[in-house]
């Protein structure tokens, strides 16, 4: 009888074991896997001439992590480049679009685009302590962390954009020359995206952007970005370029 009742509980966990290997099998060749690669194809696929009739230059060829780039010039003539990483090569994968226009330099952080959510938590309570002392850790290792806990610790909020910009993002600076940065096109960019899957715990801070000591940079943590969200991020990208250079008089 003993036996018995333990060949049951055997029985019921291969039974199960096998479900899950069945569910893993459908899910890849039938399901939300199979899906997801159809639709990826079909991405890749329009992506190079889509993105080419916009004038921009397109080389789909892999280097490690990065899928592709893509290059171009923004209205005010700043020269740019947008790369996709997929990260696949982390342990927690973080996928994601970097625009950088690394002829904007500057010696120290001047402007920086985040989410509301983060900015409030990295200045409240426990968890603001938190962020700090791991911000002074790194900054002892590294004299870019250490330049970006100074810029955060200086600088204030600006009156940018919108109330309805404001509650959802916040532009930190370090002068008030940044505070026509963003327009009402521009905002409309910052609020309203393509569908995307993200790949950050909320919609919002999957963005943030600012003008760095290696360049302008706009980052979207997004999977397998379609080709109007990778639109939505060059134009974004270039917009806030142009209205830098405006805000710094090199226009």
């Amino acid at each position: 009888m003993s036996s018995q009742l333990v060949y049951i509980p055997f029985l019921l966990i291969v039974s199960l074991m096998v479900a899950a290997l069945g569910y893993v099998w459908w899910w890849n060749t039938r399901g939300g896997g199979k899906l997801e690669r159809d639709r990826q194809d079909a991405e890749s696929r329009r992506r190079a001439p889509r993105l080419q009739m916009n004038g921009w230059r397109y080389n789909g060829t892999p280097d490690g992590d990065i899928r592709y780039r893509v290059y171009g010039t923004s209205p005010g003539g700043l020269k740019w480049k947008l790369e996709y990483d997929s990260d696949h090569s982390s342990s927690s994968s973080s996928p994601r679009l970097r625009l950088l226009v690394d002829s904007l330099t500057c010696a120290e952080h001047e402007w920086e685009l985040m989410d509301r959510w983060s900015f409030d938590l990295s200045r409240k309570g426990v968890a603001g302590a938190l962020i700090g002392g791991i911000a002074a850790i790194g900054s002892a290792l590294s004299r870019d962390m250490a330049k970006k806990r100074d810029f955060f610790l200086g600088a204030e909020p600006r009156p940018v954009g919108s109330f309805a910009l404001r509650e959802r993002f916040v532009v930190v600076a370090a002068s008030s020359r940044y505070d026509a940065l963003i327009d009402a096109e521009t905002e409309g960019r910052i609020l309203n995206w393509p569908e995307f899957k993200g790949s950050m715990s909320k919609p919002d801070n999957c963005l943030s952007a600012g003008l760095r000591p290696n360049g302008m940079e706009v980052k979207l943590y997004v999977d397998g970005p379609s080709v109007e969200v990778i639109e939505q991020v060059v134009r974004l990208g270039e917009a806030l370029a142009d209205g830098t250079a405006r805000a710094r008089g090199r226009t």
